[in-house]
């Protein structure tokens, strides 16, 4: 890594790395590029921002790590957790994702995004909310 980079880029790259080992351990990795530029869009998009945002990036890295060591998921679980930071950012839309990542990301990011914007609504209709789009998401079974 170039001397130049910021302190707080090689630490999301450590995070990184430390990821990907924990899913090689639990499952297999079918396509490392997909997996580096998913990466690269969340620290691109958000790694250069103010503190916040910056935080935003390791809070995708410790989700991505929850559902794969707690959970099993795997590879393309990490991309639809990334990429759903990314979309809530705006500038990728869910074609974009689909046409670089595949339908079951997209399906997925586009699963994620909505949770994320149910929790945004008030708390009484919240927990039918959640029931009523877990089970209406098309594609579940392709949480790997």
């Amino acid at each position: 890594m170039p001397e130049n980079r910021p302190a707080h880029i090689a630490a999301f790259r450590d995070r990184y790395e430390k990821l990907l080992r924990l899913i090689r351990r639990n499952k297999e990795i079918r396509d490392y590029s997909k997996m580096r530029n998913a990466y690269d869009l969340l620290v691109n998009r958000l790694g250069d921002q103010d503190d916040p945002v910056r935080g935003q990036v390791i809070s995708a890295i410790e989700v991505a790590e929850i559902a794969v060591n707690e959970i099993g998921l795997g590879m393309t679980s990490v991309l639809s957790i990334f990429l759903m930071y990314v979309l809530r950012k705006g500038g990728l839309g869910i074609p974009e994702i689909e046409k670089e990542f595949g339908k079951p990301v997209a399906v997925i990011t586009g699963g994620l995004h909505s949770i994320h914007e149910l929790g945004n609504k008030t708390m009484a209709p919240q927990a039918e909310n959640y029931r009523n789009l877990l089970l209406n998401l098309p594609g579940m079974s392709v949480l790997s």
